[in-house]
């Protein structure tokens, strides 16, 4: 995950078309900021999403019918 201001971009790979949703969670699993339902294209795709986020720790979550891929976002 990258950010610029606010607007938080998250790349991923897909195997094949899916749908689902990407959520940043604080440390305790509290969903902080949660996108919209969306289908995702088989290879690669960027989700940008707008948060206002304290400085910290959080991790990131693509969920779709294929499973959830998670990975952490340091916020400074």
């Amino acid at each position: 995950p990258s950010n610029v201001g606010n607007n938080f971009h998250i790349s991923f790979n897909s195997a094949n078309v899916t749908s689902g949703n990407v959520e940043i969670m604080d440390l305790n699993g509290k969903v902080v900021v949660a996108g919209d339902a969306r289908n995702f294209a088989a290879g690669s795709n960027t989700v940008t999403l707008n948060a206002n986020l304290t400085a910290g720790i959080y991790m990131v979550a693509v969920k779709t019918a294929n499973g959830t891929q998670s990975t952490k976002l340091v916020v400074q």
